[in-house]
């Protein structure tokens, strides 16, 4: 190959590297918007009165779960169709044991013995219940899996993430958490 040549192929490898740079600061932007715009649709809204499975086969009222402590994590998963939920696990575990909040995972299928199957393959690392009705995500008219919702112990929603897939996102995810935290009831 030629100088010339070896030139042009330093000039495309220059300029292609700069076009996947910006490709990647839009992308980032587009998920902080994206962030911002579930955020802003979801706080202050209230979560519905949704009856909710564990295990055991016990049904219980989210008001039930989110009334045993001051503020409660409610992560709503899709685990048939959700690669984000299985990289988030881990992430759900850490603020259990990291923050003052109760978390809980709520799993949304409309087959019991299926979803507890999956959920014995793929264990969660919290506390998990099911929702068959879908009800939580058709009520607040959002269906964006995990979701994760931030609420007082009457139901309001302080807060509320979407899907966090880089490790980036959830670096990023402890600081909004924290910030939102320290959201007054």
């Amino acid at each position: 190959m030629t100088t010339l040549g070896y030139r042009i192929v330093i000039l495309l490898l220059v300029g292609l590297n700069g076009l996947l740079a910006w490709r990647l600061m839009s992308s980032h932007e587009h998920a902080h918007s994206r962030l911002q715009s579930v955020n802003d649709y979801l706080s202050r809204q209230s979560v519905p009165a949704v009856s909710v499975t564990d295990r055991s086969g016990r049904v219980t009222s989210l008001q039930e779960l989110i009334s045993r402590k001051s503020r409660s994590l409610l992560i709503v998963f899709s685990p048939s169709d959700c690669p984000p939920c299985l990289e988030e696990r881990a992430l759900w575990g850490q603020v259990a044991h990291r923050t003052p909040v109760a978390v809980y995972s709520i799993g949304m299928s409309p087959s019991q013995s299926e979803f507890w199957r999956w959920e014995t393959k793929v264990p969660i690392p919290v506390e998990t219940y099911l929702d068959t009705t879908f009800g939580l995500t058709d009520s607040m008219a959002f269906r964006v899996t995990p979701l994760k919702l931030l609420v007082t112990s009457t139901g309001n929603v302080l807060w509320a993430d979407p899907p966090r897939l880089t490790a980036q996102d959830q670096a990023a995810f402890w600081e909004d958490l924290s910030n939102a935290l320290k959201i007054p009831d």
